[in-house]
């Protein structure tokens, strides 16, 4: 079964990506800070990660690059509810074909997109 991680302090947002998960049958966990979210990993490899950018603990964005390094086949989708393309690390997407940046509130029609990235 394909597995997805959630990295966000909002939890209307992870309960979503929950349901949404589970109306396709993929299983979903979900982290409210950068600390839970990297243990969570450590304990439930996933095919996709979904990281917000402005966690409590930091900005989730400037782990991107650990989190490819640890996990190489993981679909890594960047999420903020600021637009702060520009002022963040826009080249993400560019640098790494895993990576995938999108500006919150997300549509359904992204998040299933989401859900259904492979990375080969």
């Amino acid at each position: 079964m394909k597995k997805l991680v959630v990295i966000d302090d909002e939890d209307d947002f992870c309960t979503l990506v929950k349901l949404q998960c589970l109306r396709n049958g993929v299983e979903c966990r979900y982290a409210n800070t950068i600390a839970e979210g990297i243990s969570l990993l450590n304990d439930f490899v996933p095919d996709v990660v979904i990281l917000d950018n402005n966690l409590p603990d930091g900005y989730g964005w400037q782990h991107a690059d650990y989190l490819l390094g640890k996990y190489p086949h993981i679909s890594l989708n960047l999420i903020t509810a600021k637009n702060s393309f520009e002022k963040s690390n826009n080249t993400y997407y560019k640098k790494d074909e895993r990576i995938s940046c999108y500006l919150k509130p997300l549509s359904l029609l992204q998040l299933d997109n989401i859900i259904h990235t492979t990375t080969g």
